[in-house]
């Protein structure tokens, strides 16, 4: 872990774009790894105008590119960092919303919880400060625990941690190699089928997110997921739902249906208890002979 040509291109770039360092905080205590007769060869006003190049640590040259103050965190003593605290583990409450920027050129990727290390360094950035790594991604197996693809920081610094993510780079590891950054505006869409076209390289090369807090939000309340499976679960739940409708619907057809069925048996039943009630009754109603006899007596005088 420490700071290579890369890693220097990119703290130049965060200068260049007014990234405000001030109080800063490595993760873990970064050396210095530039390759000074690269540098003094294809750079010599850059290698001139950096009175530390052969320093051990990054620190100073830190704060030449514009830090007040650099501090470090580590688990262990050996590189005498500032702060001796296991990034698995939660942060003291002392460090928590303080810096302006918080620094990772390869730590994350040795702590064996990746997630959490990255949820305790975040915790770390005061509101408007910047978050910057460089991390290992593809042909680096056997460096650390483990190699992260550029999606996790697109899921990770997002509005629902109070987080924006401002640039996504990969680059290979050497000096001579191409940056190439990705379109945060298309990427949630390219995502959705990021197997067809993975990033590969023969060499190794990093990942490098440049992201700010915007606001102070628990950090990881929602589990982040990958956008590809996000849009693949919306298809099926409206499938669902629309399936759901479909059969909602047909229930109801059938229902009316039924009840019709059944309305129509009920009806004719009604009607055939109706028409036995009427037998009934005028069967029950039918007039005897006597009956009969005096009705006409009865019709014969009033003729008369």
């Amino acid at each position: 872990m420490g700071l290579d040509l890369k890693n220097l291109e990119m703290l130049l770039y965060c200068k260049q774009k007014n990234i405000k360092f001030g109080k800063v905080l490595t993760l873990g205590r970064q050396e210095n790894l530039i390759d000074k007769n690269f540098l003094q060869s294809k750079n010599p006003k850059l290698y001139n105008s950096l009175a530390n190049i052969n320093e051990k640590y990054a620190d100073k040259i830190i704060i030449e590119l514009g830090a007040k103050k650099v501090y470090s965190i580590d688990k262990s003593t050996y590189e005498k960092a500032s702060l001796t605290h296991d990034l698995n583990a939660m942060p003291p409450k002392k460090i928590h919303n303080k810096f302006d920027l918080v620094l990772d050129f390869g730590t994350l990727e040795h702590t064996f919880h990746y997630t959490m290390a990255l949820k305790h360094a975040m915790m770390c950035i005061k509101r408007g400060g910047h978050f910057l790594c460089s991390t290992p991604a593809n042909n680096c197996c056997g460096h650390g625990f483990w190699q992260t693809s550029p999606e996790l920081f697109f899921a990770v610094f997002c509005e629902k941690n109070g987080f924006k993510l401002k640039q996504l780079f990969i680059t290979e590891t050497n000096p001579f190699s191409s940056w190439y950054s990705y379109n945060l505006k298309t990427l949630p869409n390219s995502l959705t089928t990021r197997w067809k076209c993975p990033a590969n390289s023969v060499s190794p090369f990093y990942v490098m997110a440049l992201a700010q807090r915007v606001s102070i939000k628990k950090i990881f309340n929602t589990v982040p997921q990958q956008q590809c499976y996000i849009q693949m679960w919306k298809k099926r739940k409206i499938k669902f739902f629309q399936k759901q409708e479909r059969n909602s619907i047909f229930r109801k057809i059938k229902t009316i249906c039924i009840n019709i069925k059944i309305y129509k048996t009920l009806f004719q039943a009604k009607q055939k208890v109706l028409d036995l009630k009427s037998i009934i009754f005028f069967w029950l109603a039918k007039p005897s002979k006597n009956q009969i006899y005096l009705r006409e007596i009865g019709q014969e005088l009033k003729t008369k």
